[in-house]
């Protein structure tokens, strides 16, 4: 190909990048009301107790800790 016949397109591209009118994508594909959400405070309970030292190899695969909940049970 020519350089000439290359002219064109390049020009297009140069002016086509130096507009500043953005666009988000994905904006109007939902309505604004589709997703609701309301607050809702729950109460939360924390405890501390000072522990020993303990090794720490294989803590990746080990839960520290107890969890106690009324609907999932304990663990």
């Amino acid at each position: 190909m020519k350089i000439n016949n290359l002219l064109p397109f390049f020009s297009f591209l140069i002016f086509a990048s130096c507009i500043k009118d953005y666009n988000t994508i994905g904006t109007d594909i939902l309505k604004s009301d589709t997703f609701k959400t309301e607050v809702e405070y729950v109460p939360v309970q924390i405890k501390q107790k000072l522990i020993p030292p303990f090794k720490s190899i294989g803590l990746p695969s080990y839960q520290l800790g107890k969890i106690q909940d009324g609907v999932f049970g304990n663990r």
